[in-house]
């Protein structure tokens, strides 16, 4: 029970810490320090800072999209549960946005431990997508090639604005208009107004519920 004790605060650690230093410049002294634990303890525990990393990015998928689940239905109709889970994505990107920008930085800096995960997460939550955007159109020739079409321009409209602007927005790229702006294009109103208007386009038949999303 202490030994998981241990474990958990050296997790929570990393959690605070990764963002701003990323996986290079994490080491496990700052780790140990910051716990309140040995170096010793830290090996004892996770064999090394690579296993520590595959268990700390294990540990964020739970901690931030662990309410993502595409096996349990949200609400009552397919393009409500789709306009959930949707939600719920853009919840957890705009909220890890931290987060996000590390894990791109680093993959694109090579650390492979972090490209897998992200490679993993991208799966998972495409996937899911893909399956829920099926289940949304009653036609039996519905082609998988339209079913990644449509994924795709999903993705364009709803997550990429999020992404893009907020990793452009950490590079100091971002024009000072729209980094201005930024707050307001990440509110709640402006990412359910995304989200609806998706859903129109690719729906147009589908009648969506004024008030405010069903779920959380």
């Amino acid at each position: 029970m202490v030994g998981n004790s241990i474990r958990s605060r050296f997790l929570m650690v990393g959690l605070q810490l990764y963002p701003g230093h990323g996986y290079r410049g994490l080491s496990i002294n700052a780790i140990a320090d910051r716990a309140g634990h040995s170096q010793e303890e830290f090996i004892e525990i996770f064999g090394s800072k690579k296993a520590y990393m595959a268990d700390l990015l294990a540990f964020h998928f739970e901690e931030s999209f662990g309410r993502v689940n595409f096996d349990v239905r949200v609400a009552e109709s397919d393009i409500e549960s789709l306009r959930c889970i949707l939600w719920r994505i853009a919840l957890c990107l705009r909220n890890d946005s931290a987060w996000i920008n590390r894990l791109l930085a680093d993959t694109q800096d090579g650390v492979k431990v972090v490209g897998r995960y992200f490679v993993s997460l991208y799966g998972r939550l495409s996937d899911g997508l893909i399956l829920l955007l099926q289940r949304c159109d009653r036609r039996n020739n519905y082609t998988s090639e339209e079913a990644y079409n449509r994924f795709d321009y999903l993705y364009g409209a709803v997550f990429s604005p999020m992404i893009l602007s907020m990793r452009l927005d950490d590079l100091g790229v971002l024009p000072k208009r729209l980094s201005k702006h930024l707050p307001d294009m990440m509110s709640d109103h402006v990412v359910k107004q995304r989200i609806d208007w998706t859903l129109s386009v690719l729906f147009p038949d589908a009648v969506l519920q004024n008030e405010a999303l069903p779920c959380g």
